[in-house]
């Protein structure tokens, strides 16, 4: 992602032979904002990609939120037409914006870890859990379940803030990645 010809950030996709030379692929974002402006006029980045029964879908940040969009081919994408996906509440203690995201798929329940400010003042930043039961029409999918928190900052080195989740799964083990 990357400054684009909207404001914010854009979505592109390169390719490359050696890992060092890349192209983009096509000449322009392959994802930006909603094109309708029915929810939110800034870019789309930080996408989030999971395969799901035959298709890719992908969570993107806008400027406060993310909108969940999907993909046959990785290029051309249509926008879910309940977008946004999440966006802060207060009353869960999310402030100013939902940051960072990971996601991972387990037996049709997409795990959603992001990040996000949990004091008015933004001094604290934490990682949250949601879940989604997915069904084959994502016009089904329902609303995200909001969890609450999994890792708050504790030790010295995390400096009240902890952010970027990374989730990785390794045979039956799930890891989380995340800065401080």
């Amino acid at each position: 992602h990357g400054s684009g010809l909207k404001s914010g950030q854009d979505t592109a996709i390169g390719s490359s032979q050696d890992g060092i030379h890349f192209a983009e692929i096509p000449d322009a974002p392959i994802l930006s904002s909603d094109p309708a402006g029915t929810w939110e006029q800034h870019g789309a980045s930080y996408l989030r990609v999971f395969p799901y029964k035959g298709m890719i879908y992908g969570i993107f940040k806008s400027e406060q939120q993310h909108g969940l969009a999907r993909s046959r081919d990785g290029i051309n994408w249509d926008y879910w037409p309940r977008n946004p996906l999440i966006k802060p509440a207060a009353e869960e203690s999310e402030f100013d914006r939902i940051r960072h995201t990971s996601v991972i798929i387990i037996q049709d329940i997409m795990h959603f870890f992001y990040s996000t400010y949990t004091k008015p003042d933004l001094s604290c930043e934490s990682i949250k859990l949601a879940t989604w039961t997915l069904a084959d029409d994502w016009n089904d999918w329902g609303e995200l379940k909001r969890l609450g928190p999994v890792l708050e900052p504790k030790l010295p080195w995390e400096e009240n803030n902890i952010r970027d989740p990374f989730i990785l799964r390794y045979e039956e083990t799930v890891y989380m990645y995340y800065v401080g």
